[in-house]
């Protein structure tokens, strides 16, 4: 309801949050799932790390593949368009939530 788009407007998405120490510790692996992933022309590495991160909903694999060869294997960047991806996705549903319930 109201209130639950008042806090994803305000604090984001449910994932986004203080870190736990299992997401730290991941956090100082992505380098190297990047890199890996870079290596082996894939996005299975970085896609069990966002899920392993706990990042939901998950963008699909080609999203993850052009953010793959966009980012430079740049960890801030990366994360920074998942959060541009996940807001968007959010937005767009909400306005079609607002659409279904407008009066035809």
């Amino acid at each position: 309801g109201q209130i639950r788009s008042r806090q994803v407007r305000i604090c984001g998405p449910d994932w986004y949050q203080d870190l736990s120490y299992k997401q730290l510790s991941l956090l100082e692996s992505f380098p190297d799932v990047l890199k890996k992933d870079t290596e082996e022309r894939s996005v299975s590495n970085t896609r069990q790390f966002l899920k392993d991160l706990g990042i939901v909903p998950l963008p699909d694999n080609v999203f993850l593949r052009d953010l793959l060869e966009k980012c430079k294997r740049d960890p801030l960047y990366y994360f920074d368009q998942i959060r541009k991806e996940i807001r968007w996705r959010e937005d767009q549903r909400r306005q079609a939530l607002r659409s279904e319930k407008e009066p035809i």
